[in-house]
């Protein structure tokens, strides 16, 4: 993954990147983002620290990326472009810094591009066990939230990859809006992905079409999700789902995310958080 990331950079970065690896131990391991500026500094994200780079990214330079992430038709990415990310391999997500462009008061894409993000994902979970566990509570569903960066996905996909392994193996069913869980992550497992599509309509015809036991969503929030997603538990299928939160007061304070609490959409809250380096799960039973 890391080599076809540098190898849509450009090859300043490129190389300076390279560099500064061979003089931190693991370092790809702990490489969380790669984020291009122009104007302005570009860094990587190493342990949560920024390291500036000293490549000077050009306009041209920058455009030459996008080109090659749309494998040069940027059209047939205009829609996930008005949602400020270009999908990449793996389940790379790359944001996208630019000026937006409205019609008729509906956001349809991002103009004047002026930095790219890639969020590099990683497939080890520290919380597992501590996630599973917690899920063993959960009947309606379980909410996994944290700040941004901490590794909620990198959780839904441990989560959703051992759910659906072994002799116990539970039909998953993920409904992968912006391409992050990667199919060949779930290579011999009993994991659907359906990739790309719109929530609502994603979970029409997971529910309708695969039977699953269990559901996953990434990044939930908004009333009307939340009063979807109760029409939907109802069925009988548990959500497995994550959401931006600190703690559990900004769920029942926050005004995308208080409805879900409210609703009780889901009865088992996970928070993920980092202290000295190291992750740690803490279980809620409910949102009271």
């Amino acid at each position: 993954m890391i080599k076809r990331i540098l190898s849509v950079l450009p090859q300043d970065a490129a190389r300076e990147i390279e560099r500064i690896s061979l003089s931190h131990a693991r370092f790809f391991e702990r490489l969380s983002e790669i984020r291009l500026r122009t104007p302005g500094a570009s860094n990587v994200v190493l342990d949560g620290n920024n390291l500036l780079l000293q490549a000077q990214i050009s306009k041209e330079e920058l455009n030459d990326t996008v080109e090659k992430l749309t494998h040069g038709s940027l059209y047939a990415y205009r829609d996930a472009m008005a949602e400020g990310y270009l999908p990449f391999d793996e389940g790379v997500r790359v944001g996208v810094v630019g000026t937006a462009r409205y019609v008729g008061g509906v956001l349809v894409g991002i103009s004047e591009m002026r930095g790219l993000n890639f969020r590099i994902p990683h497939d080890t979970c520290d919380t597992l066990d501590a996630l599973l566990s917690a899920w063993q509570g959960a009947k309606a569903g379980m909410l996994v939230y944290s700040a941004p960066g901490i590794g909620k996905t990198t959780a839904l996909k441990a989560l959703a990859r051992t759910l659906g392994s072994g002799k116990q193996a539970k039909r998953v069913a993920v409904i992968d809006e912006r391409f992050e869980f990667p199919p060949s992550f779930f290579r011999g497992t009993t994991v659907d992905i359906l990739s790309g599509y719109q929530r609502e309509k994603g979970l029409e015809i997971a529910v309708r079409t695969l039977s699953p036991e269990v559901i996953v969503l990434d990044e939930v929030g908004g009333e009307k999700e939340a009063a979807g997603l109760l029409a939907f538990s109802k069925c009988g299928v548990p959500l497995l789902a994550s959401a931006h939160a600190a703690d559990m007061e900004e769920i029942r304070q926050k005004p995308t995310l208080a409805p879900f609490a409210a609703l009780g959409v889901f009865d088992v809250y996970v928070g993920i958080r980092k202290e000295n380096g190291t992750y740690a799960a803490v279980t809620f039973g409910d949102a009271s």
